[in-house]
């Protein structure tokens, strides 16, 4: 837990600091987290059950990556440079490693049910999201933005397209949710879209009680599961 605490002082201390411009103090606390690289921060992340610690880093560094490409100085220019350079790398793992999480798993079969998804222009189905969203309830037509639908479908496709491509199962917060543009509100243990995600994945943990956390799983063996409750012929 005490490092938890200080990585999660450590990104508290960044944006401020960069609104007040002070690269130096940004770079030091930067590399502070860059320190604990990717596979400490995932050990972390196993040790204590969930992925706030490194959602917690990535939103921190996303942000700080787009304020300080944003540098107009000219002396601090070539140390944002290299900041960002550090930032990118690890985004660069997030985007290479899937991580789902229950409710975020039948996607897999409504894609493979609708495959034309894939064929549609980026207008044609951002439209036909647009559809999709207005017949939940509780949510607005521009709860999640272009980028996120958009990205949702290069994961899966990615996953039908590459047959030994297997993403990790995990508790919380997954690679959609990496995406979302309300991911800070929904590691908030305290936010109601915490609860909401939450409850979202208790509802589907019963229909996916063959996999297990931690675990990595093919597009091919959840259509196989899928097709054995009958819900695919």
């Amino acid at each position: 837990m005490r490092d938890i605490r200080k990585i999660i002082k450590l990104a508290n201390k960044i944006i401020p600091e960069l609104k007040r411009g002070d690269i130096r103090r940004v770079r030091k606390h930067l590399e502070g987290i860059i320190a604990f690289d990717i596979d400490e921060l995932r050990r972390l992340q196993k040790e204590h059950g969930d992925r706030r610690i490194i959602d917690e880093c990535i939103i921190v560094l996303r942000e700080a990556k787009i304020a300080l490409k944003d540098t107009k100085s000219f002396q601090t220019l070539e140390e944002a440079k290299k900041l960002v350079e550090h930032i990118e790398k690890i985004e660069e793992w997030e985007y290479a490693n899937i991580r789902l999480r229950s409710h975020h798993i039948p996607k897999i079969l409504g894609y493979h049910l609708d495959p034309k998804l894939f064929e549609l222009s980026d207008r044609e189905y951002l439209a036909q999201m647009k559809e999709v969203m207005k017949k939940l309830e509780n949510y607005p037509d521009d709860f999640y933005s272009k980028e996120w639908f958009l990205n949702m479908r290069e994961i899966f496709r990615r996953l039908r397209d590459n047959p030994d491509l297997k993403f990790e199962f995990v508790t919380g917060s997954d690679s959609l949710c990496a995406l979302c543009g309300h991911r800070k509100e929904c590691i908030n243990l305290n936010h109601v879209y915490h609860k909401i995600a939450n409850d979202w994945d208790r509802k589907t943990d019963k229909d996916h009680l063959e996999l297990k956390k931690g675990k990595f799983y093919g597009t091919q063996f959840i259509l196989e599961l899928y097709r054995r409750k009958g819900w695919l012929k």
